[in-house]
C-alpha cells in the first residue's frame, strides 16, 4: 500500500471529543487508486487507527474548517471549505457526526 495523508483539520465536539479530518490518496496494496477524505478520533492510548471514509461526491485536496482557533464553538457539524480536482472551484460541504461516532 502506498496511501499518503495530505491536508488535515482538528475538529472538537461539543461533548468533548477530538476528530481529524484529511485527505488521503495513493494507492491500495491491490494497486487500486485512492483519493478521498477521511475521518479519525483521536483517543488516548490508541493503539490502531480506524478511519471512516467520508462519502463526498469528490474529495477535498485542500480545504479550511470552521475551527475554535477561527472563533467557532466546538461541534459535531464539520463545515468543509476548499478545493478538489478544479482547483479553480471553490467547494463546500457539511458533515454531521452522530454521538456515537
Amino acid at each position: 500500500s502506498s496511501e499518503m495523508p495530505g491536508n488535515a483539520r482538528f475538529q472538537a465536539t461539543d461533548d468533548g471529543r477530538l476528530f481529524v479530518i484529511y485527505y488521503c490518496g495513493g494507492r491500495t496494496a491491490a494497486g487500486e487508486g485512492i483519493s478521498e477524505n477521511r475521518l479519525l478520533q483521536i483517543l488516548p492510548a490508541q493503539e490502531e487507527f480506524q478511519a471512516v471514509r467520508i462519502d463526498l461526491k469528490e474529495p477535498f485536496y485542500t480545504f479550511f474548517t470552521a475551527t475554535e482557533r477561527g472563533g467557532s464553538a466546538p461541534s459535531r457539524t464539520i463545515d468543509l471549505f476548499g478545493v478538489g480536482r478544479d482547483s479553480t472551484t471553490l467547494r463546500y460541504a457539511r458533515v454531521k457526526l452522530s454521538p456515537s461516532q
